[in-house]
């Protein structure tokens, strides 16, 4: 089965105005708005035995519940180059969290945490560094963590079907 970890986002008008903006602009697959999250790490494909050991070192992490702010955007690999449109995250606590997570389950990928929401996916490299300029100061929102989860991750031809199997709470 296919995982990742990862915190769940409630997508306000303002995210939903700029997927809509993008979208009509290039071709874009935007994130369904129930699938929003910020991953914390990327697991990948694993054996359903393997589900125990990880859980076990996820239920090993302790943290207390935070703050993050969404703000600003951008793209991945850049803005002249972009295959994925994102909003920036600010948190300094959120960024412990996803770096511990991300060492203790180092031996899965060593992909390093880079905090970020993905709103979309472009079909073809596409420079949108003139239209990201009217996001690149924006507010998103501001939330509060209290949890972060373990998903399955089940890729369809009408999208990916994110299936929760844990939540692991701040210890507050």
């Amino acid at each position: 089965m296919r995982l990742f970890t990862g915190i769940k986002i409630n997508a306000g008008d303002e995210i939903i105005e700029m997927q809509r903006y993008f979208k009509n602009r290039y071709r874009m697959k935007a994130v369904e708005i129930e699938n929003m999250h910020i991953t914390l790490k990327f697991i990948g494909e694993v054996d359903d035995r393997e589900v125990e050991k990880i859980d076990s070192i996820l239920s090993g992490i302790y943290f207390n519940g935070f703050n993050i702010k969404l703000r600003g955007a951008g793209a991945f690999p850049d803005e002249r180059r972009a295959r994925v449109i994102w909003i920036g995250i600010i948190s300094d606590d959120l960024l412990k969290l996803g770096r511990e997570v991300s060492e203790k389950l180092s031996m899965y990928n060593d992909e390093k945490f880079s905090p970020h929401l993905t709103i979309g996916r472009l079909k073809d490299i596409t420079n949108i560094s003139e239209d990201l300029k009217k996001y690149r100061e924006r507010d998103f929102g501001e939330f509060y963590v209290d949890h972060f989860s373990l998903y399955k991750s089940t890729l369809t031809p009408n999208g990916p079907v994110y299936d929760e199997i844990k939540k692991y709470f701040s210890r507050d």
